[in-house]
Protein backbone atom coordinates (compact mmCIF):
# COMPACT_ATOMS: atom_id res chain seq x y z
CA UNK A 1 0.00 0.00 0.00
CA UNK A 2 1.01 3.33 -0.88
CA UNK A 3 0.17 7.12 1.10
CA UNK A 4 0.22 10.01 -0.70
CA UNK A 5 0.29 12.79 2.23
CA UNK A 6 -0.55 16.71 1.25
CA UNK A 7 -0.36 19.85 2.94
CA UNK A 8 -0.50 23.52 2.32
CA UNK A 9 2.31 25.52 3.21
CA UNK A 10 0.73 29.29 2.89
CA UNK A 11 3.05 30.96 5.96
CA UNK A 12 6.79 29.51 6.71
CA UNK A 13 5.75 26.09 6.58
CA UNK A 14 6.68 25.39 10.23
CA UNK A 15 3.64 25.18 11.69
CA UNK A 16 2.45 22.12 14.24
CA UNK A 17 0.66 20.30 11.63
CA UNK A 18 3.64 19.76 9.82
CA UNK A 19 4.93 18.41 12.33
CA UNK A 20 2.41 16.01 12.86
CA UNK A 21 2.47 15.02 9.55
CA UNK A 22 5.65 14.30 9.62
CA UNK A 23 5.51 12.00 12.68
CA UNK A 24 2.87 10.18 11.14
CA UNK A 25 4.22 9.55 7.37
CA UNK A 26 7.57 8.66 9.28
CA UNK A 27 5.50 6.19 11.97
CA UNK A 28 3.67 4.38 8.94
CA UNK A 29 6.45 3.75 6.46
CA UNK A 30 7.18 0.77 8.39
CA UNK A 31 3.98 -0.81 7.14
CA UNK A 32 3.85 1.17 3.88
CA UNK A 33 5.30 3.65 1.43
CA UNK A 34 4.24 6.63 1.56
CA UNK A 35 5.53 10.28 0.05
CA UNK A 36 4.68 14.02 0.89
CA UNK A 37 3.35 16.65 -1.27
CA UNK A 38 3.56 19.92 -0.28
CA UNK A 39 1.59 23.01 -2.38
CA UNK A 40 2.26 26.14 -1.25
CA UNK A 41 5.04 28.64 -1.64
CA UNK A 42 7.87 29.59 -3.23
CA UNK A 43 9.92 27.67 -0.42
CA UNK A 44 9.38 24.41 0.55
CA UNK A 45 8.68 23.46 4.40
CA UNK A 46 12.07 23.22 5.81
CA UNK A 47 10.30 20.72 8.31
CA UNK A 48 9.55 18.59 5.70
CA UNK A 49 12.48 19.22 3.29
CA UNK A 50 14.87 17.68 6.38
CA UNK A 51 12.55 14.91 7.05
CA UNK A 52 13.72 12.28 4.78
CA UNK A 53 10.76 11.39 3.30
CA UNK A 54 9.88 11.31 -0.17
CA UNK A 55 9.01 14.83 -1.24
CA UNK A 56 7.20 17.31 -3.44
CA UNK A 57 6.92 20.67 -3.71
CA UNK A 58 4.66 22.67 -5.44
CA UNK A 59 4.73 26.07 -5.98
CA UNK A 60 1.26 28.18 -5.44
CA UNK A 61 0.88 31.33 -5.86
CA UNK A 62 -2.82 31.28 -5.82
CA UNK A 63 -3.33 32.54 -9.12
CA UNK A 64 -1.63 29.41 -10.77
CA UNK A 65 -4.46 26.94 -9.60
CA UNK A 66 -4.18 25.36 -13.53
CA UNK A 67 -0.71 24.40 -13.48
CA UNK A 68 -0.95 23.42 -9.76
CA UNK A 69 -3.41 20.56 -10.35
CA UNK A 70 -1.71 19.81 -13.89
CA UNK A 71 1.85 19.00 -12.06
CA UNK A 72 -0.38 17.09 -8.93
CA UNK A 73 -1.79 14.73 -11.15
CA UNK A 74 1.17 14.22 -12.64
CA UNK A 75 3.16 13.61 -9.80
CA UNK A 76 0.14 11.24 -8.32
CA UNK A 77 0.20 8.94 -11.92
CA UNK A 78 3.92 8.61 -11.21
CA UNK A 79 3.31 7.86 -8.11
CA UNK A 80 0.32 5.91 -8.05
CA UNK A 81 -0.38 5.90 -4.37
CA UNK A 82 -3.57 3.89 -3.24
CA UNK A 83 -4.29 6.80 -0.80
CA UNK A 84 -4.62 10.53 -0.28
CA UNK A 85 -4.26 11.93 3.25
CA UNK A 86 -4.93 15.65 3.37
CA UNK A 87 -3.54 17.37 6.37
CA UNK A 88 -5.38 20.73 6.11
CA UNK A 89 -8.64 22.46 4.42
CA UNK A 90 -6.22 23.85 1.62
CA UNK A 91 -4.54 20.81 0.11
CA UNK A 92 -7.99 18.87 0.91
CA UNK A 93 -9.51 20.93 -1.74
CA UNK A 94 -6.36 19.79 -4.57
CA UNK A 95 -6.74 16.21 -3.36
CA UNK A 96 -10.71 16.06 -4.64
CA UNK A 97 -10.26 17.68 -7.44
CA UNK A 98 -7.15 15.54 -8.12
CA UNK A 99 -8.90 11.79 -6.94
CA UNK A 100 -11.47 13.18 -9.68
CA UNK A 101 -8.72 12.22 -12.23
CA UNK A 102 -7.09 9.07 -10.37
CA UNK A 103 -9.83 7.89 -8.97
CA UNK A 104 -8.24 7.18 -5.64
CA UNK A 105 -9.93 7.99 -1.78
CA UNK A 106 -8.94 10.82 0.20
CA UNK A 107 -9.09 11.31 3.93
CA UNK A 108 -8.84 14.85 5.80
CA UNK A 109 -7.42 14.84 9.00
CA UNK A 110 -8.42 17.52 11.62
CA UNK A 111 -5.12 18.71 13.68
CA UNK A 112 -6.75 20.14 16.47
CA UNK A 113 -7.88 23.76 16.96
CA UNK A 114 -11.73 24.89 17.73
CA UNK A 115 -14.36 24.26 15.98
CA UNK A 116 -15.07 25.39 12.62
CA UNK A 117 -16.91 27.95 12.56
CA UNK A 118 -18.25 28.40 9.29
CA UNK A 119 -17.47 26.55 6.24
CA UNK A 120 -15.14 23.54 6.54
CA UNK A 121 -15.22 20.80 3.57
CA UNK A 122 -17.18 17.39 3.26
CA UNK A 123 -14.70 14.14 4.20
CA UNK A 124 -15.85 10.41 3.25
CA UNK A 125 -12.91 9.63 6.20
CA UNK A 126 -12.55 12.19 8.74
CA UNK A 127 -9.69 11.81 11.47
CA UNK A 128 -9.64 14.20 14.27
CA UNK A 129 -7.23 14.92 16.87
CA UNK A 130 -9.36 16.15 20.03
CA UNK A 131 -12.89 14.90 21.30
CA UNK A 132 -14.18 18.07 21.43
CA UNK A 133 -13.83 18.54 17.59
CA UNK A 134 -14.81 14.21 17.41
CA UNK A 135 -18.38 15.56 19.41
CA UNK A 136 -18.55 18.86 16.67
CA UNK A 137 -18.47 16.45 13.44
CA UNK A 138 -20.90 13.65 15.24
CA UNK A 139 -23.26 16.43 15.27
CA UNK A 140 -23.30 17.99 12.36
CA UNK A 141 -25.61 16.84 9.56
CA UNK A 142 -23.61 17.26 7.25
CA UNK A 143 -20.80 15.11 8.32
CA UNK A 144 -23.53 12.17 8.99
CA UNK A 145 -22.22 9.93 6.23
CA UNK A 146 -18.86 10.63 7.19
CA UNK A 147 -16.88 7.97 8.88
CA UNK A 148 -14.70 9.85 11.63
CA UNK A 149 -11.90 8.67 13.41
CA UNK A 150 -10.90 9.89 17.18
CA UNK A 151 -7.03 9.52 16.69
CA UNK A 152 -5.44 11.95 18.87
CA UNK A 153 -2.38 13.70 18.14
CA UNK A 154 0.61 11.73 18.79
CA UNK A 155 4.45 12.48 18.38
CA UNK A 156 7.77 10.64 18.33
CA UNK A 157 10.26 10.51 21.09
CA UNK A 158 12.71 13.84 20.08
CA UNK A 159 16.42 13.26 20.02
CA UNK A 160 18.09 16.23 21.74
CA UNK A 161 20.67 18.21 20.04
CA UNK A 162 23.97 19.18 22.41
CA UNK A 163 25.18 21.44 20.34
CA UNK A 164 22.62 23.52 19.66
CA UNK A 165 21.51 23.15 23.55
CA UNK A 166 24.96 24.26 24.53
CA UNK A 167 25.08 27.59 22.26
CA UNK A 168 21.66 28.38 23.82
CA UNK A 169 22.24 27.57 27.39
CA UNK A 170 25.59 29.73 26.95
CA UNK A 171 24.04 32.58 24.49
CA UNK A 172 21.07 32.95 26.91
CA UNK A 173 23.33 32.91 30.24
CA UNK A 174 21.34 30.48 31.88
CA UNK A 175 21.64 29.98 35.69
CA UNK A 176 21.87 26.37 36.98
CA UNK A 177 20.63 27.49 40.46
CA UNK A 178 16.97 27.75 39.26
CA UNK A 179 14.70 25.93 37.21
CA UNK A 180 13.87 27.00 34.19
CA UNK A 181 10.08 27.02 32.45
CA UNK A 182 10.10 26.47 28.59
CA UNK A 183 7.52 27.45 26.16
CA UNK A 184 7.65 26.70 22.61
CA UNK A 185 5.32 28.03 20.15
CA UNK A 186 4.79 30.29 17.05
CA UNK A 187 4.22 33.87 18.15
CA UNK A 188 0.85 34.00 16.78
CA UNK A 189 -2.67 34.92 17.65
CA UNK A 190 -3.53 31.87 18.02
CA UNK A 191 -0.72 30.86 21.06
CA UNK A 192 -0.89 34.52 22.31
CA UNK A 193 -2.87 33.75 25.67
CA UNK A 194 -0.73 30.63 26.54
CA UNK A 195 2.52 32.76 25.94
CA UNK A 196 1.17 35.46 28.17
CA UNK A 197 0.01 32.68 30.83
CA UNK A 198 3.89 31.08 30.64
CA UNK A 199 5.13 34.80 31.11
CA UNK A 200 2.60 35.52 34.14
CA UNK A 201 3.83 32.49 35.74
CA UNK A 202 7.33 33.61 35.71
CA UNK A 203 6.51 36.64 36.91
CA UNK A 204 4.87 35.80 39.77
CA UNK A 205 6.91 33.20 40.87
CA UNK A 206 9.78 35.48 41.11
CA UNK A 207 7.67 38.23 42.48
CA UNK A 208 7.23 35.62 45.33
CA UNK A 209 11.10 35.38 45.90
CA UNK A 210 10.83 31.86 43.94
CA UNK A 211 13.48 31.84 41.44
CA UNK A 212 12.45 30.94 38.07
CA UNK A 213 13.72 31.58 34.66
CA UNK A 214 11.37 31.31 31.25
CA UNK A 215 12.53 31.09 27.79
CA UNK A 216 10.32 31.16 24.80
CA UNK A 217 10.93 29.83 21.43
CA UNK A 218 9.38 30.86 18.75
CA UNK A 219 8.82 31.74 14.78
CA UNK A 220 7.36 35.52 14.26
CA UNK A 221 4.60 35.44 12.46
CA UNK A 222 2.43 37.80 14.11
CA UNK A 223 4.40 41.38 14.82
CA UNK A 224 1.90 42.70 17.12
CA UNK A 225 2.16 39.36 19.28
CA UNK A 226 6.03 39.28 19.16
CA UNK A 227 6.05 43.27 20.10
CA UNK A 228 3.93 42.56 23.16
CA UNK A 229 6.15 39.32 23.84
CA UNK A 230 9.47 41.45 23.88
CA UNK A 231 8.29 44.21 25.97
CA UNK A 232 7.42 41.70 28.97
CA UNK A 233 10.93 39.86 28.56
CA UNK A 234 13.18 40.85 31.28
CA UNK A 235 16.54 39.44 32.90
CA UNK A 236 14.11 36.22 34.02
CA UNK A 237 12.18 35.77 30.58
CA UNK A 238 14.16 35.20 27.42
CA UNK A 239 12.82 35.25 23.55
CA UNK A 240 14.20 32.99 20.99
CA UNK A 241 13.24 33.39 17.74
CA UNK A 242 16.95 32.83 15.68
CA UNK A 243 16.04 30.09 12.98
CA UNK A 244 18.44 28.11 14.42
CA UNK A 245 17.03 27.26 17.36
CA UNK A 246 13.20 27.60 16.17
CA UNK A 247 13.54 24.87 13.92
CA UNK A 248 13.03 21.41 15.37
CA UNK A 249 13.15 23.47 18.47
CA UNK A 250 11.58 20.39 20.55
CA UNK A 251 15.63 19.04 20.04
CA UNK A 252 16.20 21.74 23.14
CA UNK A 253 13.81 20.82 25.49
CA UNK A 254 16.39 19.30 27.75
CA UNK A 255 17.29 23.04 28.93
CA UNK A 256 13.96 22.91 30.72
CA UNK A 257 12.66 21.38 34.31
CA UNK A 258 9.19 22.66 33.81
CA UNK A 259 7.40 22.54 30.02
CA UNK A 260 4.17 24.72 29.32
CA UNK A 261 2.79 23.00 26.18
CA UNK A 262 -0.50 22.81 24.34
CA UNK A 263 -0.82 20.05 21.75
CA UNK A 264 2.53 18.08 20.35
CA UNK A 265 4.75 20.13 22.40
CA UNK A 266 3.32 18.85 25.77
CA UNK A 267 3.85 15.40 24.36
CA UNK A 268 6.97 16.09 23.40
CA UNK A 269 7.95 17.12 26.54
CA UNK A 270 6.46 14.30 28.12
CA UNK A 271 8.53 12.05 26.15
CA UNK A 272 11.76 13.60 27.74
CA UNK A 273 9.97 13.13 31.03
CA UNK A 274 9.65 16.73 32.36
CA UNK A 275 7.57 18.68 34.47
CA UNK A 276 4.08 19.63 32.63
CA UNK A 277 1.70 22.71 32.97
CA UNK A 278 -0.74 23.24 30.41
CA UNK A 279 -3.10 26.63 29.79
CA UNK A 280 -6.05 27.03 30.49
CA UNK A 281 -9.13 28.93 29.61
CA UNK A 282 -9.89 31.82 31.88
CA UNK A 283 -7.00 32.08 34.24
CA UNK A 284 -3.95 34.07 34.38
CA UNK A 285 -1.98 31.15 34.77
CA UNK A 286 -0.82 27.72 33.40
CA UNK A 287 -2.04 25.00 35.74
CA UNK A 288 0.23 22.15 37.04
CA UNK A 289 -1.16 18.45 35.05
CA UNK A 290 -2.13 15.71 37.61
CA UNK A 291 -3.32 12.32 37.11
CA UNK A 292 -7.15 14.37 38.58
CA UNK A 293 -7.09 16.57 35.37
CA UNK A 294 -5.34 14.75 32.77
CA UNK A 295 -8.40 13.53 30.73
CA UNK A 296 -9.84 16.84 30.70
CA UNK A 297 -7.34 18.53 29.10
CA UNK A 298 -6.43 15.46 26.75
CA UNK A 299 -10.66 16.40 25.51
CA UNK A 300 -9.47 19.59 24.01
CA UNK A 301 -5.70 18.24 23.12
CA UNK A 302 -4.15 20.62 25.86
CA UNK A 303 -4.95 23.77 24.63
CA UNK A 304 -5.89 27.27 25.86
CA UNK A 305 -9.45 26.15 25.27
CA UNK A 306 -9.37 23.92 28.54
CA UNK A 307 -11.97 24.95 30.59
CA UNK A 308 -11.84 22.74 34.26
CA UNK A 309 -13.90 23.67 36.74
CA UNK A 310 -12.76 23.98 40.38
CA UNK A 311 -9.31 24.91 39.66
CA UNK A 312 -8.05 27.52 42.18
CA UNK A 313 -5.36 29.87 40.40
CA UNK A 314 -3.91 30.24 44.14
CA UNK A 315 -3.58 26.42 44.77
CA UNK A 316 -2.12 25.77 41.84
CA UNK A 317 0.55 28.47 42.51
CA UNK A 318 1.34 27.22 45.56
CA UNK A 319 1.50 23.10 43.64
CA UNK A 320 3.91 24.58 41.74
CA UNK A 321 5.95 25.99 44.37
CA UNK A 322 5.51 22.72 46.47
CA UNK A 323 7.19 21.25 43.63
CA UNK A 324 9.81 23.75 43.03
CA UNK A 325 11.28 22.85 46.22
CA UNK A 326 11.02 19.12 46.70
CA UNK A 327 13.15 16.81 44.51
CA UNK A 328 11.51 13.78 45.21
CA UNK A 329 8.11 15.36 43.89
CA UNK A 330 9.86 16.91 40.85
CA UNK A 331 11.44 12.95 40.24
CA UNK A 332 7.70 11.75 40.38
CA UNK A 333 6.11 14.25 38.20
CA UNK A 334 8.96 13.79 35.69
CA UNK A 335 8.35 9.61 36.01
CA UNK A 336 4.71 10.34 35.52
CA UNK A 337 4.81 12.60 32.49
CA UNK A 338 7.21 9.52 31.24
CA UNK A 339 4.41 7.04 31.83
CA UNK A 340 2.00 8.81 30.04
CA UNK A 341 3.95 9.42 26.59
CA UNK A 342 4.31 5.53 26.56
CA UNK A 343 0.59 5.00 27.26
CA UNK A 344 -1.11 7.78 25.46
CA UNK A 345 1.09 10.06 23.38
CA UNK A 346 3.28 8.04 21.27
CA UNK A 347 3.01 7.57 17.73
CA UNK A 348 3.60 3.86 18.08
CA UNK A 349 0.37 3.23 19.98
CA UNK A 350 -1.54 4.42 16.16
CA UNK A 351 0.18 2.96 13.77
CA UNK A 352 -2.19 -0.14 13.44
CA UNK A 353 -5.17 2.01 13.70
CA UNK A 354 -3.81 4.16 10.65
CA UNK A 355 -2.87 1.36 8.77
CA UNK A 356 -6.61 -0.52 9.44
CA UNK A 357 -7.97 3.38 8.12
CA UNK A 358 -6.07 3.09 5.14
CA UNK A 359 -6.90 -0.43 3.91
CA UNK A 360 -10.61 0.43 4.74
CA UNK A 361 -10.57 2.94 2.72
CA UNK A 362 -12.89 3.42 -0.03
CA UNK A 363 -13.39 5.36 -2.94
CA UNK A 364 -17.30 6.66 -3.12
CA UNK A 365 -18.68 7.44 -6.41
CA UNK A 366 -20.56 10.20 -5.16
CA UNK A 367 -18.15 13.30 -5.23
CA UNK A 368 -20.23 15.75 -3.79
CA UNK A 369 -20.42 18.15 -6.44
CA UNK A 370 -22.38 21.24 -4.38
CA UNK A 371 -20.18 20.88 -1.53
CA UNK A 372 -16.88 20.58 -3.77
CA UNK A 373 -17.84 24.29 -5.44
CA UNK A 374 -18.55 25.16 -1.84
CA UNK A 375 -14.50 24.47 -1.09
CA UNK A 376 -13.42 25.80 -4.54
CA UNK A 377 -15.28 28.91 -3.43
CA UNK A 378 -13.79 28.80 0.30
CA UNK A 379 -10.38 28.85 -1.15
CA UNK A 380 -10.69 31.91 -3.12
CA UNK A 381 -12.28 33.83 -0.81
CA UNK A 382 -9.10 32.97 1.05
CA UNK A 383 -7.62 34.18 -1.77
CA UNK A 384 -8.57 37.40 -1.92
CA UNK A 385 -8.47 37.78 2.13
CA UNK A 386 -4.60 37.12 1.94
CA UNK A 387 -4.48 39.64 -1.40
CA UNK A 388 -6.37 42.19 0.69
CA UNK A 389 -4.16 41.82 3.63
CA UNK A 390 -1.14 42.13 1.73
CA UNK A 391 -2.19 45.32 0.19
CA UNK A 392 -2.66 46.83 3.75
Amino acid sequence: MKICYLISNLSQGRGGHFYSLRTTARALRERCRVFVVDVGGAAPSPVLQESGLPFHHICCDGLNVGPVFVQLIRILRQEAPDVLHAFDPTSHFFARVAALVIRRPVLLTKCGGPNPRTYYPYAETLVAYSQENLRYFETRNKFRSTTIHLIPNRVSAISQDPPRLHRLVSRLNLSGDCPTLLRIATLSAFHRESLLQSIRLAKRLNRDGHRCQLVVIGVRQDTAVVQEIEQLCDDTIRLVTEDEYTLNAAALIDLADMVVGTGRSLMEAAARGKVLLAPLAGHAYPVLVTPAILSQLFYYNFSTRAAIDGVSEEENIGAIVRLMLDSQLQSAMRQQAAEWYHKYFAIETVVEQYHTLYRAAVRNHRHHPLDLTLHAAWYVRGLLHRYWLSRT
